[in-house]
């Protein structure tokens, strides 16, 4: 690629720049025969009207190479950027013709700009719903394109680089750290790493490199013990019981409610035999069957 360098490109299709270098963009609608119906040529950058920061140029050919006559018009629009830029990456330009008696015409390019990783770090307690809340580094990654390598890292007590996930650490304590990688969409990627249960031997700075084709992008971030205890959540461990804890628990929990329930049904049926009791006092021997009917209906609604 060229220090200056033009894009025409039809319909659908993309291109590719690189950061910092010098491009052109041109919009050129050619009219056979003049067309008397054409209104105006509108360029657009995601849907926003730019056309006014695009210079104008008409061209009338009257007669071709052979001397035929004919009529032909070439609008073309064209802007140079001295220095491509990464805000232009995942927008869509578009020059559409605005015809007054027919449908109007228009072509798309798809803007990628290829840059080298950029950081934006913080860090803090996550907590998932149904989850613990655990300690975490996050960091906002934009890239084009996307990263070839991810490392996590600390520098030791004699500034030297240790990485985290790579073997430069036991196995045991490697153990205690997860990173995790997502894609946002638009060339971001949130790169994390999570502190399965966070201790003062935690508190170091913790640096992350970030690799693509266009080259390796640095960030660190310092953690301490004040930003550890910020906000820090009550439960700030991740749940690792074993799944067979799980179902003991649950088992417990099924049989704590059995008890209760035989519990309950025991004092209603205690107060069931007081009931019948005063009914045989108070009533005479000939309804005894209704009264035993009446007292096994209750014992029933309670139960």
């Amino acid at each position: 690629m060229g220090e200056d360098t033009d894009y025409l490109s039809p319909n659908g299709s993309s291109v590719s720049l690189r950061q910092d270098l010098r491009a052109v963009f041109r919009c050129t609608a050619i009219m056979e025969g003049g067309d008397p119906n054409l209104r105006e040529v509108v360029i657009s950058l995601d849907g926003v009207d730019v056309t006014r920061e695009y210079t104008q140029h008409i061209t009338r050919l009257f007669r071709d190479d052979k001397g035929l006559a004919l009529r032909t018009l070439t609008y073309q629009y064209f802007r140079r950027i001295e220095m491509v830029q990464v805000d232009l990456h995942g927008k869509n330009l578009t020059c559409t013709a605005v015809r007054e008696m027919f449908a109007p015409l228009s072509a798309s390019l798809m803007i990628y700009v290829n840059h080298r990783p950029e950081f934006d770090c913080s860090a803090g307690w996550a907590t998932p719903p149904g989850r613990a809340g655990y300690f975490e580094i996050s960091c906002l990654a934009r890239m084009h394109p996307g990263p070839r390598s991810v490392c996590w890292s600390w520098l030791d007590s004699r500034n030297q680089t240790v990485s985290i996930l790579d073997g430069q650490i036991s196995e045991e304590e490697a153990k205690g750290y997860q990173a995790g990688q997502a894609v946002m969409g638009g060339g971001q990627y949130t790169l994390s790493l999570m502190f399965v249960n966070i201790k003062p031997s935690d508190y170091k700075r913790y640096l992350l490199e970030v690799v693509n084709d266009e080259g390796t992008g640095f960030t660190s971030v310092q953690l301490d013990q004040e930003i550890v205890e910020m906000n820090k959540p009550h439960n700030s461990h991740i749940d690792k019981r074993p799944m067979d804890e799980d179902i003991q628990n649950d088992e417990k929990d099924v049989r704590e409610l059995a008890d209760s329930g035989s519990a309950s049904t025991v004092y209603h049926t205690s107060h069931l035999l007081l009931i019948f009791t005063l009914l045989l006092l108070i009533l005479p021997v000939q309804c005894l069957p209704s009264c035993m009917t009446l007292m096994f209906s209750l014992h029933t609604w309670f139960c």
